[in-house]
């Protein structure tokens, strides 16, 4: 097996050949695990997202978003958490998501930025994730998508945030309105989750 050796100042770093041992050779013992690349329809990596969300989930997205790579827009009716978010280094545009002219100013003044941001077919690309009723509980990684809009029920915020950036990243979910619960914790019928 090679090895490599960090000494001090006196000691050079180098690597070791194999060693032989009575006529034996050690070889390196065979790769047990391999790591599984992670592929997305949209890479995540300089994509230009618009989050929209006070604080808690959005948050958590944003968060993820940025380690990923992406250039992150969190529009914010106020400026309460402005600062806790440009520690993160994404944008905090002023407005209400509700309003169609606030998120058009947003989406106009990014494309000025970035003109491939539209895409190749020039329409804003969206997903719009509703989740159950919320609660600040580690995830259970048991929470689904699913189309149905009469399904509620309760959710971790941390199921939500993963389940938001799969679903963002999937065309799958382009242009769809999905509800996000957690069925480990929601009583009732079983629910047909949506594939990403």
């Amino acid at each position: 097996m090679q090895t490599c050796r960090l000494g001090t100042a006196s000691r050079s770093a180098r690597v070791q050949p194999f060693v032989a041992t009575s006529g034996n050779v050690r070889r390196s013992r065979p790769l047990t695990m391999r790591a599984k690349a992670v592929t997305y329809d949209l890479d995540p990596d300089n994509a230009s997202i618009l989050v929209c969300g006070g604080g808690g989930v959005a948050l958590q997205v944003t968060r993820k978003l940025k380690d990923m790579g992406s250039w992150v827009w969190m529009m914010q009716r106020t400026d309460v958490r402005k600062a806790e978010i440009e520690k993160m280094m994404a944008f905090v545009p002023k407005g209400d998501a509700l309003n169609k002219e606030d998120v058009q100013r947003v989406y106009d003044g990014e494309r000025r930025t970035n003109p491939h941001a539209a895409g190749a077919a020039g329409k804003l690309k969206y997903v719009i994730i509703r989740p159950g009723g919320l609660v600040s509980e580690p995830a259970t990684g048991a929470a689904i998508l699913t189309e149905d809009a009469a399904a509620a029920g309760m959710i971790a915020r941390e199921d939500v945030a993963a389940l938001v950036i799969k679903a963002l990243l999937s065309n799958k979910a382009d242009n769809k309105v999905l509800s996000a619960i957690d069925p480990s914790k929601t009583p009732g019928p079983e629910r047909v989750p949506f594939t990403i």
